[in-house]
């Protein structure tokens, strides 16, 4: 009940999903908005199932070795480091336009 409850009131959850993917959709017409709408939610169902079984196989085995939980989290810092500059130079690129 306490991780539905973090996952639900989580706002960064709301970001990503509602604004984020969502308004890379605004463009569509109605049937392309049901056809994303269908791949983002089953990749999303997806990807949060993996992490489940992922988790619950190997999660306490792999992530009380220190050397695998920094290197966990030296990927994530690099990917979030890409998205963050990606992100930003498609911002420039938006306010260069007008």
């Amino acid at each position: 009940m306490f991780t539905l409850g973090v996952t639900l009131l989580n706002p960064q959850v709301y970001l990503e999903m509602v604004f984020l993917i969502g308004a890379s959709a605004l463009s569509f017409n109605l049937t392309q908005k049901f056809v994303f709408l269908a791949g983002t939610l089953s990749a999303a169902f997806s990807w949060l199932l993996l992490l489940c079984v992922l988790s619950l196989r190997y999660g306490s085995k792999l992530l009380n070795n220190q050397k695998i939980f920094m290197g966990v989290n030296l990927f994530v810092t690099a990917i979030m480091g890409t998205l963050s500059v990606t992100l930003f130079r498609d911002f420039l690129a938006l306010l260069s336009k007008t």
